[in-house]
C-alpha cells in the first residue's frame, strides 16, 4: 500500500524537509505546527539565554526527534536536525522512500543516493551533513550558508522619527516603501501590505487621564493588524489617515511572544536625514561638506537597532532628549493567569525626540515600538 502523503516528509538538501523550509520565520513555523497532522501531538520547547532578542532558538519536536534551529537575530530557520531511527514518518528523496519510519540509512546507501562526498569522512554532501555510527546513520542535518531568503517578507523597517516608516521587502531590489504618519491613507496601507489579517476598533481610553482636552477626538480609530509582518497600524476614524505604527520584535519569554512575527526595525538617528540639523533660519544647510559628512558618520554610528537594550538606546540620544516612563501589566492585558509576574510587567518608555513609545521588558529588551507624530 502506498503511504499516505501526510506520513512522509520530502528531503530537499539545502532547502528543507517537508513543509519546513530553511529561511522560514519562527512565527510561521510555529503556526504551521499547530495544524501539521504528523506532528500535531508534538511538544515544542523554545530555548534562549539572557539576551532574549539575539538568542538562537531551538524547537524540539517529539515523539520524532526533530530539532529546528532559528537564527537569533532574524528568527529565520537556519538548520534542521533529525535523529534516527526515532522518526514516525517516512523520508523521501527524489520521489522515493529512502528511510522508513523507525529505521536508518547506511553509509553505503547514502553514497549511492547522494554521490561523491565533500569530505574524507564520507558524511557531508551539499546542503546536508550526516552522522554515521558503525556505518549506520544516527542523525542528519539540513542547512545552507547563507540562510535562504524567502520573497515577500519585510527585510527592514526604517523609522524616520515623527514622519514615516520605510519598509524594505525581500525580493524587491531593496526599494523603500514609506508609510507616512498623518499623510498615508487606509488605501495606501492596503496597497503596500495587502488587506489586514485582522481589524480592531480602538476603544481603550485609559490613557485619557494623561491627555489634553482634544483627546476625545483623537482617541477613535481602527487598527489594521498584520501579525505575519509584525506590524499594527492605527488609522484615524475621522481623517482615515495613519495615526500610529507599531512594530513588534517578537521577544521570547514575553506575553506577546508569537502573537506577531519579528519585524526588524531600525530608527534613523541621523539628523540630516530626519531634517533636524544643518539648517539655518532660511532653511539652507550650514557647514562645510566635510563637516556634514563627519556629522553624518557620527550619527550613523548611533543608529538605533531593535536588538539594542533600552540603556544603549538612551545612551545614543542627545542629553536634552525628554524621556517619560510608565509601567504596564502586560500579563493582565493578555489574560495570562499563570505567568511569572516579573515577565508580565513591562515599562513604557516615551522618547519625545524620536516620537516613539517603546515597550520594554525588565531585562531591557524592546518588545515593540510605537511610532507617532
Amino acid at each position: 500500500m502506498t503511504p499516505h502523503s501526510d506520513s512522509m516528509l520530502a528531503l530537499s538538501p539545502g532547502r528543507g524537509l517537508g513543509a519546513f523550509k530553511l529561511g522560514e520565520s519562527l512565527y510561521s513555523t510555529l503556526n504551521q505546527l499547530r495544524y501539521n497532522p504528523i506532528l500535531s501531538t508534538s511538544s515544542i520547547t523554545v530555548h534562549g539565554d539572557n539576551d532574549a532578542v539575539r538568542s538562537n532558538i531551538l524547537i524540539r519536536l517529539k515523539p520524532s526527534t526533530i530539532d529546528l534551529y532559528f537564527d537569533g537575530v532574524t528568527q529565520r530557520l537556519s538548520s534542521i536536525t533529525i535523529a534516527l531511527p526515532s522518526i514516525s514518518f517516512d523520508i523521501i528523496y527524489n520521489s522515493k522512500v529512502i528511510i522508513q519510519r523507525n529505521t536508518t540509512l547506511s553509509r553505503t546507501d547514502a553514497g549511492i543516493l547522494f554521490g561523491p562526498c565533500r569530505t574524507d569522512s564520507l558524511d557531508q554532501w551539499p546542503g546536508m551533513k550526516w552522522c554515521f555510527i558503525h556505518a549506520q546513520s544516527s542523525s542528519f542535518t539540513i542547512s545552507a550558508n547563507p540562510i535562504p531568503i524567502l520573497d515577500g517578507m519585510i527585510a527592514e523597517a526604517l523609522i524616520i522619527p515623527k514622519k514615516s516608516v520605510r519598509f524594505t521587502f525581500t525580493g524587491d531590489d531593496q526599494s523603500h516603501h514609506p508609510i507616512h504618519i498623518s499623510r498615508s491613507t487606509a488605501a495606501d496601507v492596503v496597497a503596500l501590505l495587502g488587506s489586514p489579517q485582522q481589524t480592531f476598533e480602538k476603544r481603550d481610553n485609559r490613557l485619557g487621564v494623561y491627555a489634553t482636552k482634544n483627546h476625545s477626538s483623537s482617541s477613535k480609530g481602527v487598527f489594521y493588524n498584520y501579525p505575519s509582518f509584525g506590524v499594527d497600524i492605527l488609522l484615524n476614524s475621522i481623517s482615515h489617515t495613519v495615526e500610529k505604527i507599531i512594530l513588534h520584535s517578537n521577544v521570547p519569554a514575553t506575553p506577546l511572544f508569537q502573537a506577531y512575527n519579528r519585524c526588524m526595525w531600525r530608527i534613523s538617528n541621523d539628523d540630516k536625514v530626519n531634517g533636524n540639523k544643518y539648517e539655518n533660519g532660511n532653511g539652507k544647510q550650514r557647514g562645510t561638506d566635510k563637516q556634514r559628512d563627519h556629522g553624518k558618520q557620527r550619527e550613523n554610528d548611533k543608529q538605533i537597532e531593535f536588538t539594542d537594550k533600552i540603556d544603549t538606546i538612551l545612551s545614543k540620544l542627545h542629553n536634552h532628549a525628554q524621556v517619560d516612563k510608565m509601567v504596564l501589566d502586560r500579563a493582565h492585558e493578555v489574560g495570562l493567569r499563570e505567568w511569572d509576574a516579573s515577565m508580565g510587567m513591562m515599562e513604557l518608555v516615551s522618547i519625545d525626540r524620536l516620537g516613539v513609545i517603546m515597550e520594554v521588558t525588565r531585562k531591557g529588551d524592546v518588545s515593540n515600538v510605537c511610532i507617532h507624530d
